[in-house]
């Protein structure tokens, strides 16, 4: 039994010791993705103002040349300025989609850290060994849950299209070249859906962790009425992000940007969920119609909601595609 306690201390010990390991390389990733995308800014403004300086000499052009008695030499000056700025844009233009990978790579990196941390803190909690405040815990497993909204990755929409995959009748192949070829079509397009409900199952796991966190925080909150400028104390200490260094701040903190990123979010899988639109979407379920541009998401449960629709069409797919498959076998 000693051992036994022993173990568990060493091991909660060796947990925090990661955690505080790790807590330092997320301020370095970050600092670097904030880096990335204040220099995108920065060269998307220098792009539009190079775009909106070469209009200006296009249409003085223009205008030179249909002039009764054109400048020719002021005309090739124009010309020859308009070269330079295409190639300035030419350039301009490299450099940002550089900076987008880079962004995507910077991204995919965080998301990979908040991951290990949220399992990392989740472990903690459950080892029973944290002897510090149970409800500061939950509040950071809920900051580093909503980081990772922040950072997860594009949704990708079907390419194959399931209007056309569905229309798709395998015992009514021409011939069985014809048939083969549109079994890879159906297998490349089931490939795609498990690829795009495993990302949608992480996604639902997200969110409902950050909601059932806020719920439970909240009540904390109302229940003890939490003076906010306390500053947690021994242990704990070490588990605080750099960036939140009042507990008050690990809720609150980057408030408006989870919700930005939901709904950016919200609208791609909208554009999956019209890909998807076989029988009409639940009006109970807010969704952001590519087509229509309304019923936008107004708060994480309803895009909870979203979620569970776009992830019950995509089963509903993926039955109906294994179900080409084994049609003729």
């Amino acid at each position: 039994m000693i051992k036994y306690k022993k173990l568990i201390c060493i091991s909660f010990f060796i947990l925090c010791f990661s955690i505080f390991v790790k807590a330092q390389n997320i301020a370095g990733v970050e600092a670097n993705l904030s880096s990335l995308k204040n220099n995108l800014m920065r060269n998307s403004a220098r792009l539009d103002s190079l775009k909106a300086v070469l209009d200006i000499r296009a249409k003085r052009i223009n205008d030179e040349k249909k002039k009764p008695d054109p400048d020719k030499s002021l005309i090739v000056s124009l010309m020859s300025g308009s070269a330079n700025l295409a190639n300035e844009i030419e350039s301009t233009q490299n450099t940002i989609a550089l900076l987008e990978k880079n962004i995507e790579y910077a991204k995919e990196e965080l998301n990979k850290i908040y991951s290990s941390k949220i399992d990392s803190l989740s472990a903690l909690e459950k080892s029973g060994a944290y002897k510090g405040n149970k409800e500061e815990l939950k509040s950071l497993i809920l900051f580093y849950t909503e980081k990772k909204l922040l950072v997860t990755p594009k949704i990708a929409l079907l390419s194959f299209h399931p209007d056309k995959i569905l229309g798709i009748d395998l015992k009514k192949a021409s011939s069985p070249e014809e048939r083969k070829l549109y079994e890879e079509y159906i297998k490349s397009a089931l490939s795609e859906v498990n690829d795009r409900l495993n990302n949608l199952s992480e996604s639902l796991d997200e969110t409902a962790r950050i909601i059932s966190l806020e719920k439970k925080t909240n009540k904390f909150l109302e229940e003890t009425e939490f003076d906010y400028d306390i500053t947690p104390r021994s242990t704990s200490q070490q588990l605080q992000p750099a960036n939140a260094n009042q507990y008050g701040s690990v809720i609150t903190e980057d408030a408006s940007k989870v919700r930005a990123s939901y709904e950016q979010n919200a609208s791609e899988y909208g554009m999956l969920l019209s890909q998807l639109n076989f029988k009409p979407v639940d009006p109970k379920i807010k969704w952001i119609d590519p087509g229509k541009g309304k019923n936008s998401i107004g708060n994480l449960s309803e895009y909870n909601e979203l979620l569970k629709e776009v992830k019950k069409r995509l089963l509903e797919y993926k039955l109906i595609l294994t179900h080409k498959l084994n049609s003729v076998k």
